[in-house]
């Protein structure tokens, strides 16, 4: 499944007897603004990424092909976000 667009948590409304929160659409386009900050933080979750995978048994090397790959901010984020869902529910 694919989200049809990215959201920014305003506040929490409730977290009992599930998570509630107020929202707002972001454009991507508007966060483009700051590139050279954007590419930094793109290489850095990369190589910190690279690391999971590296240490995580459940993710298949075959994952940093397609970090390497994407070049889109927020596809990476929505990769990693999968990725670490993964990692974390090995235990």
């Amino acid at each position: 499944m694919e989200g049809v667009g990215r959201i920014a948590l305003d506040r929490l409304i409730t977290v009992e007897p599930f998570h509630r929160a107020a929202v707002h659409g972001v454009d991507e386009q508007t966060v483009a603004g700051d590139r050279l900050a954007i590419e930094q933080l793109v290489a850095t979750t990369r190589k910190l990424f690279m690391q999971v995978v590296a240490a995580s048994p459940h993710l298949s090397d075959d994952v940093s092909g397609f970090v390497d790959n994407i070049t889109e901010p927020g596809r990476l984020a929505d990769l990693v976000a999968s990725g670490l869902r993964t990692v974390g529910s090995e235990e």
